[in-house]
């Protein structure tokens, strides 16, 4: 769960270790931390080296974990009182250190002497935090001039059906003599982001669906047409040795129908052998329904039948004596 605050600037007494241990002592939140994006600091190697800007972040522990930080070499900060930080690998590179880089080294920032003690990778999903440096809070407080401009909050976790309680705790807890200015982010339900989304995704698939079978339809009719057309002379001859119209039209069905299963049966182990791979690609467990490979033959052939309707209502309308008396 995220809280995002308003109007708690990093040296507000709501996001002071006093306030953040209130919050964190709720029975309901799981682990958490402060947060919040500093200005952009001037970052040198050493004094008079060349000047790089970094994005400054002041987080906890956990609250850095929780955005996707994690830790790769080194170590966290272990004394909030010690000008302490981590770094995340592009930010290494950016600095032109190698991620490799022996640990702890000194950096300055803003003027002030770091030294950074790990080295964390970030989540590729959360690509805004790629290349940031975090320091402690505190660090952030008394060793940076401060940044009037950077709001800050708690980034806090806590099972699903707890988060509606401590929403409604953590503001009390930060600020309890003004509770109604802290403002709360809850991430949404996860059932109802699920139904959300397969909703759509329903939506989706049954209209791409639709488009295919209404194309598969025309095909199929489109080559039982041409079928009919070349083959006039040998049904015209037929229907004079004595086949009815009906009968060649239910053959004509049939063998649209044959082409739609053959079409059904072919799209069905494209379709199973495709999501196997993309799984098996993606590391994800894919699970199919009984009954979505029979409803899928079974369209196909009830495609084809349809499909060969018209071609068939054109043979009961050919007249042996015209076909053949033609040159």
């Amino acid at each position: 769960m995220s809280r995002e605050p308003e109007g708690m600037v990093a040296t507000d007494p709501a996001l002071s270790a006093e306030a953040a241990s209130r919050v964190l002592a709720l029975p309901e939140v799981s682990r958490g931390g402060r947060f919040w994006v500093h200005r952009a600091g001037e970052v040198r190697r050493w004094v008079g080296g060349p000047r790089r800007t970094l994005p400054v972040v002041a987080a906890d522990r956990a609250a850095a974990e929780l955005v996707g930080a994690r830790l790769a070499r080194g170590r966290w900060p272990a004394d909030a009182a010690l000008a302490q930080a981590v770094i995340t690998a592009p930010a290494a590179r950016r600095l032109g250190l190698s991620p490799d880089v022996a640990l702890p080294f000194a950096l300055l920032v803003e003027g002030a002497t770091i030294s950074v003690v790990g080295v964390v990778a970030p989540d590729p999903a959360r690509p805004e935090f790629s290349g940031v440096l975090y320091l402690s809070p505190e660090t952030a407080v008394t060793s940076i001039a401060a940044d009037d401009n950077a709001v800050g909050g708690y980034v806090l976790e806590a099972e699903p059906d707890d988060q509606p309680r401590v929403a409604r705790a953590a503001p009390l807890a930060a600020r309890p003599a003004a509770p109604g200015r802290v403002g709360v982010l809850l991430p949404p339900d996860p059932v109802v982001l699920r139904d959300l989304v397969e909703g759509r995704l329903r939506i989706v698939v049954f209209g791409v669906g639709a488009v295919a079978g209404v194309l598969g339809v025309v095909s199929v009719a489109v080559n039982s047409w041409t079928s009919v057309v070349e083959r006039r002379v040998e049904l015209a001859t037929r229907m004079a040795l004595g086949s009815t119209a009906r009968r060649l039209g239910s053959e004509i069905v049939v063998e649209a129908s044959l082409v739609g299963l053959a079409a059904g049966l072919l799209g069905v182990t494209a379709g199973l052998t495709g999501g196997v791979l993309f799984g098996a690609l993606h590391a994800w467990p894919m699970a199919f329904s009984a009954w979505s490979s029979p409803l899928a033959v079974a369209a196909g052939v009830l495609a084809g039948a349809l499909a060969g309707l018209v071609p068939a209502r054109q043979t009961a309308r050919v007249d042996p004596a015209l076909v053949l008396r033609a040159p």
